[in-house]
């Protein structure tokens, strides 16, 4: 892992106040306030965890990677710009089926296309840094055939966003015991 840069502030900034802005549109459109905001911190909360146990387990798979303080740091940081980009994925979907509810009916096109949109945006995330050497791999990182990109940073994407969702959803009808719309 190379130095930390400022040009990798931008995008996780834009997505920020992308973030707030359809949060502020969804609260105020949503019918169960309490829940719709209980379902954004549960989002918010499984995604920072399961992210940053994925940054820390794929770490070694990057070049200068090391178990010390600075190194998890970076994963933790990592971890809070995923966090913002799975709650960007929640909220394109939000609007692409007009409704803060949609993960409480997944369905196999819905996961196809959680799956397909987060693959895709991670091997463009993984082409810009790499591109801008924000970071190498280790000969021990499966790369995607091609376009040379880590297989786990894409998989990281392809995977937890739905499990993030589904498990949300699972757990706010277990602690409030509403199904939502």
């Amino acid at each position: 892992m190379n130095e930390l840069k400022l040009t990798q502030f931008i995008l996780p900034v834009i997505v920020l106040f992308i973030v707030i802005a359809c949060y502020n549109y969804f609260g105020n459109k949503a019918s169960k306030k309490r829940v719709f905001k209980k379902l954004i911190l549960t989002i918010c909360s499984l995604a920072f965890l399961f992210n940053v146990v994925w940054e820390i387990a794929q770490g070694p798979l990057y070049e200068g990677f090391v178990y010390d303080f600075g190194h998890i740091s970076l994963c933790v940081l990592a971890s809070v710009a995923d966090m913002l980009m799975v709650l960007l994925l929640y909220f394109v979907f939000s609007i692409f089926y007009k409704q803060p509810y949609w993960v409480n009916h997944m369905t196999v096109p819905k996961i196809t296309s959680l799956v397909f949109i987060g693959g895709i945006g991670a091997i463009l995330g993984e082409l810009r840094h790499v591109a801008a050497e924000s970071w190498s791999y280790t000969n021990a990182m499966p790369t995607l055939p091609f376009i040379d990109v880590g297989l786990s940073p894409v998989l990281q994407f392809m995977i937890l966003p739905t499990l993030i969702f589904m498990l949300a959803d699972y757990l706010l009808k277990k602690s409030t015991g509403v199904d939502l719309p």
